[in-house]
């Protein structure tokens, strides 16, 4: 069974994931954290470290509802774009939804502001560390209009051993001591003066904090695993998200580009030496990139090195399903050192760097005449697992969502 459900996935698309480089430059919706309020919790009034979701409609042009996830400081403020620090503790949410219509409509903003205020996470369940920003860190900054009219962004990164955070195009302001409210007007500030965005809207949230957390504060390492977000790269407007691994040389590879030397680098240069490379090979002039760390070398449960038989591999490639669409596989090098790639056919890994593999594979498509550009980007998943359930193609006469043989799975149950 196993051997028949490789041979349809080999000569079958990739499969088309839902993913972020899929999507126009659209307002991506906010991840949403595990509720962890109480009925009772919910009807209770606002405290400090609650984390709210505000709904705001009337804010721009034309659904949906601008959506703001805020942090009430310890002060008791909640920062709203263009209205600032407005005080919520006390308040039930009805109140703090007629309390913030009235802001906007005395600020002159919006006349007549439709607001939902939802308390996400109860203040008392959470560390007084939230209350300022520490080293280490993770924290999600939302920036409007950055890479679009209308267009919400959010980065996130962690704040550096220098207490330094990574913000596109303005570089890292020092942010380490500074509540969230007092962190989102620095970042403001910086957009204003540098003249990248007018009246910048931001949003700070800490994620993750640094007691939290098992990445310890300090630069890329070998063996690190990092998320790279990068505006562009696959046309206007488009936001690409892929994930690579620190190699043994020190670098990561990066599609179109090759690979870029990042060992040592906090996360600020290293996004700063990916949007160097993409200027300097005429790719992007001014790229919007960020990068964060996900793992350390000591947790990654795949052996850092070449390419070797038998490990896991996700491979991502796109233009190969459509214009702008990321296709993803999933395959295992099989004993002769090969991954079998649909329409490319069998292709040499073994003994590759991941960059050098990303390279081989989009070569094989340019040689071809499949993509003459094919971004391709290939990341070891892990050494023994057998492939996911969930990427294996449909089988032949099986329409896409169409109910099909639970038995043909990629791991042969």
């Amino acid at each position: 069974m196993r051997t028949r459900a490789l041979l349809v996935a080999t000569c079958l698309l990739l499969s088309t994931g839902s993913t972020p480089a899929q999507q126009p430059a659209a307002k991506p919706a906010a991840p949403t954290p595990s509720p962890r309020t109480t009925i009772d919790e919910s009807l209770a009034s606002i405290e400090n470290r609650d984390l709210l979701r505000i709904r705001i409609e009337g804010l721009h042009p034309g659904p949906p509802p601008a959506e703001k996830w805020v942090r009430i400081d310890d002060d008791g403020l909640a920062s709203l774009p263009y209205i600032g620090g407005q005080k919520l503790t006390g308040l039930t949410t009805a109140a703090a939804e007629a309390a913030l219509a009235k802001a906007f409509r005395e600020a002159g903003i919006v006349q007549n502001a439709q607001i939902d205020v939802r308390r996400i996470e109860a203040g008392s369940r959470v560390s007084a560390n939230l209350a300022k920003l520490n080293k280490g860190d993770l924290v999600a900054v939302s920036v409007d209009d950055l890479t679009g009219p209308g267009v919400t962004s959010e980065f996130r990164a962690h704040v550096g051993a220098d207490g330094e955070l990574p913000v596109p195009l303005i570089g890292a302001p020092k942010v380490d001591g500074l509540s969230q409210i007092q962190a989102e007007r620095a970042i403001a500030k910086e957009f204003q003066n540098r003249g990248v965005v007018r009246n910048a809207m931001v949003g700070v949230r800490v994620i993750e904090p640094a007691d939290a957390s098992k990445l310890k504060p300090g630069p890329i390492a070998k063996g690190d695993l990092l998320s790279v977000v990068v505006y562009e790269l696959m046309g206007p407007g488009k936001r690409s998200e892929f994930q690579a691994r620190v190699a043994t040389d020190g670098a990561v590879g990066f599609p179109l580009v090759g690979t870029v030397a990042v060992d040592g680098l906090s996360e600020a240069k290293a996004a700063d030496a990916m949007a160097k490379a993409l200027h300097d090979q005429n790719l992007v002039a001014s790229a919007i990139v960020a990068v964060r760390r996900l793992e350390s070398a000591d947790q990654a449960n795949v052996k850092l090195g070449p390419v070797a038989p038998g490990e896991v591999l996700r491979i991502s490639i796109t233009e190969l399903a459509g214009p702008g669409v990321e296709s993803i596989k999933t395959v295992k090098v099989a004993d002769n050192g090969q991954v079998a790639m649909p329409l490319a056919g069998a292709i040499k890994v073994e003994g590759l760097t991941e960059a050098d593999a990303a390279r081989a594979i989009a070569k094989a498509y340019r040689d071809k005449h499949l993509i003459a550009g094919a971004q391709v980007t290939v990341l070891k998943v892990n050494g023994a697992a057998p492939l996911p359930d969930e990427e294996l193609e449909p089988l032949p006469g099986f329409a896409p969502g169409q109910e099909q043989p639970r038995q043909a799975r990629a791991n042969g149950r």
